[in-house]
């Protein structure tokens, strides 16, 4: 009764495995063609569904024969639904996807804007802030000091003033993040973190970004901590090593200098205790 069992299971799921096909193709952005990772492609009404990767690309496997409705979501870019999709046995569909880039509204005082890739967006999020919105966005750099100088070098020469002053008034906090390996093989969350005081506004008015840096380093009180610190802390917690802290430090030289200072530490607290001995010797 057992193998009839067996066999009869192995049958069945040999049946569905046949019955199957699958959905394929990329995620663009509408406007740019851009590759858009991290696009959620699924089947309404059922568990199958993917993900995009880095070059936009998505699969969604063993899909059982018939006509479905796909959905591709993206915070910062409009739903779309294409009804009609169908799946045949042993083949692959292709269903290629363009995504309108778009202004969420998560309440009635927050606005997520999916990334601030040109002057256009800029304008739009500075003016939604000067409504009383509280948004939230991204931009590709690597630092709050590079952040600072990508908004404002969106905008032409003639305009920056007036952009640097809305920026002084209206940012409240730039967090920038890095994915490190750790020594266990996993990826973990390194970041920077700059909040917004008088100090801050008045280097972003007076043209001084370049001492912003400066201002985070010593800003651990306001919650500010540079993406150097932030490395050196889980180097000497034993999570990553110190290649890797070197590697993905943005201020290499910053980054040294904490860890020699780490290096003088241990060794000025080795040498006291035989300091210590040779004195009660002679």
């Amino acid at each position: 009764m057992k193998r009839i069992l067996i066999i009869l299971f192995l049958s069945q799921s040999l049946f569905y495995a046949q019955n199957t096909g699958s959905i394929k193709g990329s995620v663009l952005d509408k406007n740019t063609k851009d590759p858009l990772p991290g696009v959620n492609v699924v089947i309404e009404g059922t568990y199958y569904g993917a993900a995009s990767d880095f070059n936009g690309n998505y699969s969604i496997n063993n899909v059982t024969s018939g006509v479905y409705t796909v959905k591709a979501t993206l915070i910062g870019f409009k739903q779309i639904l294409f009804t009609g999709i169908e799946v045949q046995e042993n083949k692959t569909t292709l269903l290629n996807i363009d995504m309108e880039e778009t202004v969420l509204t998560m309440e009635q005082d927050i606005i997520v804007v999916g990334e601030m890739r040109d002057s256009k967006t800029i304008a739009t999020v500075l003016e939604a802030t000067d409504s009383g919105h509280k948004v939230f966005s991204t931009l590709h750099t690597s630092n709050a000091v590079d952040s600072i100088h990508r908004i404002i070098a969106e905008f032409p020469p003639a305009e920056q003033e007036r952009v640097r002053m809305r920026l002084a008034d209206t940012l409240k906090v730039i967090i920038s993040q890095k994915l490190v390996p750790t020594k266990t093989g996993k990826l973990m969350m390194c970041k920077e973190i700059l909040s917004m005081d008088s100090s801050v506004k008045s280097a972003i008015r007076n043209k001084n970004i370049g001492e912003i840096y400066q201002m985070i380093n010593e800003g651990k009180r306001q919650g500010m901590i540079t993406m150097e610190q932030d490395l050196y802390n889980n180097y000497i917690s034993g999570k990553i090593s110190k290649e890797t802290a070197i590697n993905y430090a943005n201020n290499n030289k910053r980054i040294n200098q904490l860890i020699d200072i780490l290096i003088f530490s241990v060794c000025y607290h080795f040498t006291l205790p035989i300091k210590a001995l040779l004195q009660d010797q002679y």
